[in-house]
C-alpha cells in the first residue's frame, strides 16, 4: 500500500507541473458555465426586486413605513430624491419606484386621504405583486390610524379625554394597534414539497444549474481520461515494463496511478462544485454524503476509462485526438449540455448505456429534484460496474503488451 501511495504521489506531482492543463480544466468549465447558464435561463433563483424609494415627507411615520418595507427580503431598496428615483425606473436600473408624498404623516394623523405613488414600466410582471405589498402595508397603518382616531373621538364623546392629551392618546393607541400586527393574528404556514415527489421527471435543470452540473461532469472526464496518457507514455518509453520487472507488482503500479488520477479528479470536482456554489449560486444539495458517494463512483469510473483508452491507443497523438471526441460525444448523449428528458426517446435510451448518462441522472435527482440516498444508489452501483469493465479491459490489454 505504501508503494501504491508513492506511485500516486509521483503521478500527482507530474500532473501538477502541467499548469496549463489545470488552468484549462478549471477556468474553461467555469467560463462555459457562465456562457451556457446565462444563455439558457441564468440563475433559477428568484432575484430581488430593485426598488428606488423617495421619502418626501421625512416624518416619523414615513420612516416607519420605509423601515417596515425594508424588512421584506424580496426587495433590494435604495433611497433617493424623487427625480433620481423616477429616472432609475426609466433607465431600467430599478424595477420600480415608490414615492411617499409630503404630508403623509399629517394625513395619517388626521385620517385624511393621501396617495403613495408606485412607478413601474408597463408590462412588468412584478407590478401587481408590488402593489399588493405596498397596499397591504398602507392599509396596516390606515387601520392603526383609524383605531387611534376612533379612540380619541370616543373619549371626547364621553368626557374622558383630558385637555391637551389628544395627540398623546392618538400616538399611544396607534403604537399599540400596530404592535398587534407582530406577529399577525393569522399565521401563514408554508409547506415545502420535494419536486421529485410531486412532479417527478418533469422537474428539469436549466440555466446555471444545468451548466454547473453538466460541465463538472464533462471536464472531470477530460482530466481522468487524458490523465491516462501517462500510462501510454510509459509503455512507449518502456518504463512500464521495467517497472513491472521490479519487486513492485503490477497491481501496485496501476493502483497507484489510478489512485493519483482519482485524487486529482477529487480536487477538480471540489473546485468546480465550489465555483458553482459561490460564483453561480447553485445549490448542490444540503447533504454532502450522497453527493460524495456518487462523485467517488464517477471519478473511479473515469479513471478506469482513462486506463482502458490508454491501453487501446497505439500512440499518444492517437489518444489525444480520440479522447476529446469520445468525451464530448458521451457528454452530449448523457445530458451534460441539456436535460436528457427533452431529447428523443432513442437518445434517452442511449444515455443509459453511458457513464455520463447515469452520473447526470444521479446528480439531477439529488441536486435538482431534492431526493436523497435513493437517488444515488443505483447510479453509483452502475458506475462501479462500468469501472470494473473498463479496468478489466485496460489491464488485459496492457498485459498483452
Amino acid at each position: 500500500m505504501n508503494k501504491a501511495f508513492a506511485v500516486a504521489k509521483v503521478f500527482m506531482i507530474e500532473m501538477a507541473r502541467d499548469k496549463s492543463t489545470w488552468l484549462t480544466l478549471i477556468l474553461l468549465p467555469i467560463g462555459l458555465t457562465f456562457l451556457m447558464g446565462a444563455a439558457f435561463g441564468g440563475d433559477s433563483a428568484q432575484p430581488k426586486v430593485k426598488l428606488a424609494l423617495a421619502d418626501l415627507d421625512g416624518s416619523a411615520y414615513s420612516e416607519q413605513f420605509v423601515d417596515k418595507l425594508k424588512e421584506d427580503k424580496s426587495f433590494s431598496i435604495t433611497t433617493h430624491v424623487e427625480l433620481k428615483a423616477r429616472d432609475l425606473v426609466k433607465t431600467g436600473k430599478s424595477t420600480a419606484a415608490v414615492i411617499i408624498p409630503k404630508g403623509y404623516g399629517a394625513a395619517l394623523r388626521d385620517g385624511s386621504q393621501i396617495k403613495i405613488e408606485i412607478i413601474n414600466l408597463a408590462g412588468d410582471t412584478n407590478g401587481p405583486a408590488l402593489q399588493e405589498i405596498i397596499g397591504g402595508l398602507a392599509n396596516r397603518y390606515n387601520t392603526d390610524s383609524a383605531a387611534a382616531l376612533l379612540t380619541v373621538k370616543q373619549l371626547e364623546k364621553y368626557g374622558r379625554l383630558l385637555p391637551g392629551s389628544a395627540d398623546m392618546v392618538w400616538e399611544e393607541v396607534f403604537a399599540e394597534a400596530d404592535n398587534k400586527w407582530d406577529p399577525p393574528p393569522v399565521e401563514i404556514v408554508s409547506k415545502e414539497l420535494k419536486a421529485s415527489e410531486v412532479r417527478g421527471k418533469k422537474t428539469l435543470a436549466f440555466g446555471f444549474r444545468q451548466a454547473s452540473l453538466g460541465f463538472a461532469v464533462t471536464f472531470l472526464l477530460f482530466l481522468l481520461v487524458e490523465g491516462g496518457a501517462s500510462i501510454l507514455e510509459e509503455r512507449h518509453k518502456n518504463t512500464l515494463p521495467r517497472l513491472l520487472s521490479t519487486p513492485t507488482g503490477r497491481s501496485t503500479i496501476l493502483g497507484g496511478k489510478i489512485m493519483g488520477l482519482c485524487l486529482s479528479g477529487a480536487i477538480q470536482a471540489l473546485i468546480l462544485i465550489a465555483a458553482g456554489v459561490f460564483i453561480f449560486k447553485v445549490d448542490w444539495g444540503k447533504d454532502p454524503v450522497p453527493l460524495i458517494v456518487l462523485m467517488a463512483a464517477y471519478i473511479l469510473c473515469g479513471a478506469s476509462l482513462g486506463v482502458m483508452v490508454a491501453s487501446l491507443s497505439k500512440t499518444n497523438a492517437q489518444m489525444q485526438s480520440f479522447a476529446p471526441i469520445l468525451i464530448i460525444s458521451m457528454a452530449m448523449v448523457g445530458g451534460c449540455y441539456w436535460p436528457v428528458e427533452i431529447t428523443p426517446s432513442f437518445m434517452q435510451t442511449a444515455a443509459k448505456l453511458l457513464p455520463t448518462g447515469w452520473m447526470m441522472q444521479g446528480l439531477v435527482d439529488l441536486v435538482i429534484r431534492g431526493r436523497g440516498w435513493d437517488a444515488v444508489i443505483v447510479p453509483s452501483l452502475v458506475l462501479l460496474g462500468f469501472s470494473a469493465v473498463f479496468l478489466l479491459l485496460g489491464t488485459w490489454r496492457l498485459k498483452l503488451d
